[in-house]
């Protein structure tokens, strides 16, 4: 009760906005003044980090326990609570702008004036959307192959190996002192029969799905995967973000180009869309 109360329960909301919306909480942090940033960056480090690592590594193991199992990569799920505590949810953050199953065609209407161009482009995104269920159910149908992952409490660090026939691929991600304030880093090991052009790409792609999404480490590798996997059957990626699988919604590559018949992702089209303030190909300039 009182100051102290108050100042638990506060503790205790900031960790859990650590613990289950770490990129907003990131974005926040790196907002704040230099000596405020440094206050908050220490307390995370000696109060916080120690347990969110705890959880990561936990996580990490469970999967693939269960994966040895047979029973494929476990379901993503948010990290446990001491039973101690209650848990009050942070706030939910605002939705973004970008479109997720709402009508783009209302949405390019009202925000270019209802040109017909934009209006007949979205449409024609919005009927792809439609089929978002089906392209779940691509995505899901897509062969998971062999990713093996360790991790370490002592060193904070998780290592992944990928296998796929002739294929071979390992790397780590390394979490900061003041996780997750600071971006994992993402460190290349062995590989083998990958371009390195090829390589250092899925390595970007997997330091992105760790910044910028919030969820685990075991999220992210098994997005990754999906990733790969899809491009090893041949999966065309998106011409705009060049990945199969997008960072944030999930979705495959749907819309195609008349013209010069490359795929994108309905929402990499309609940002382009939005800042361009054209219907047009992002590659060949055709009327989209």
């Amino acid at each position: 009760t009182g100051c102290g109360g108050l100042a638990l329960l506060a503790a205790h909301v900031f960790m859990r906005s650590l613990a289950v919306t770490p990129a907003l909480a990131r974005a926040w942090w790196s907002a704040l003044p230099r000596k405020l940033s440094g206050k908050v960056e220490r307390y995370t480090a000696a109060f916080i980090t120690p347990y969110l690592v705890s959880e990561e590594i936990d996580r990490v193991r469970q999967d693939e326990a269960y994966a040895a199992g047979g029973g494929g990569p476990a379901s993503p799920s948010s990290p446990s609570t001491p039973p101690a505590t209650p848990s009050p949810s942070p706030a939910p953050a605002p939705a973004p702008a970008a479109p997720t199953g709402g009508s783009v065609a209302d949405e390019a209407a009202a925000t270019h004036g209802g040109s017909s161009h934009l209006a007949q482009a979205a449409a024609r995104i919005a009927a792809a959307q439609a089929k978002a269920a089906a392209a779940a159910a691509a995505a899901a149908a897509i062969p998971r192959n062999g990713l093996s992952v360790r991790a370490s409490r002592s060193t904070r660090e998780v290592t992944a190996k990928y296998t796929y026939d002739d294929v071979s691929m390992e790397l780590s991600i390394r979490l900061a002192p003041c996780h997750p304030l600071r971006n994992a880093e993402v460190e290349s090991g062995r590989r083998m029969g990958v371009q390195e052009g090829q390589w250092r790409k899925w390595l970007l792609q997997l330091s992105l799905f760790v910044s910028s999404r919030n969820g685990s480490i075991m999220d992210a590798l098994n997005t990754w995967r999906s990733n790969v996997d899809a491009r090893f059957v041949d999966v065309e990626e998106c011409s705009v973000c060049y990945n199969v699988i997008h960072a944030q919604n999930l979705s495959l590559p749907k819309p195609r180009c008349r013209i010069c018949k490359k795929r994108f992702h309905s929402a990499c089209l309609w940002k382009w869309f939005s800042t361009s303030a054209v219907a047009t190909c992002p590659l060949c300039r055709a009327q989209f």
